[in-house]
């Protein structure tokens, strides 16, 4: 809470690789010191969590990467995985577990989008996208 976001996925991701074994890398170098709202920060840590606990399950990847930045008046959440990916259209994979219906929920709670990009064999990306109004001002 008190070190922001980019330290607490820092050292989040550098664990879960330590764990999981798959080399992991956090991407953010222009929002290293930015601070979002109490309830930004939270949900989008706990999407990074629930993405790679599903890399570490299911990916069978290598190298997962997660990049945090800011692109116009957006947020952009990008965790890329190089593993074997899936159709996240199939119906076997619509509603199987609370994990992708989880991170979608929580992306909602804080007005912003979740969207998967996923083909078997090809890894799997999945892009969470804020309002930049969940940016918290800076104190002057």
């Amino acid at each position: 809470d008190d070190l922001g976001l980019f330290v607490a996925l820092d050292k989040y991701v550098r664990e879960w690789s330590h764990y999981s074994g798959v080399r992991a890398e956090l991407l953010a170098s222009s929002l290293k010191k930015a601070r979002f709202l109490p309830e930004v920060e939270t949900n989008l840590y706990r999407i990074v969590q629930e993405a790679l606990n599903n890399v570490h399950k299911h990916a069978n990847a290598k190298a997962v990467e997660v990049a945090f930045e800011k692109r116009e008046n957006s947020i952009v959440l990008i965790i890329a995985d190089n593993g074997r990916g899936f159709k996240p259209e199939a119906k076997k994979n619509r509603g199987k577990g609370l994990g992708l219906t989880g991170m979608a929920e929580r992306a909602a709670l804080i007005k912003g989008t979740f969207e998967i990009e996923s083909a078997s064999g090809e890894g799997t990306n999945i892009f969470v996208r804020v309002p930049v109004a969940a940016e918290k001002e800076k104190k002057r």
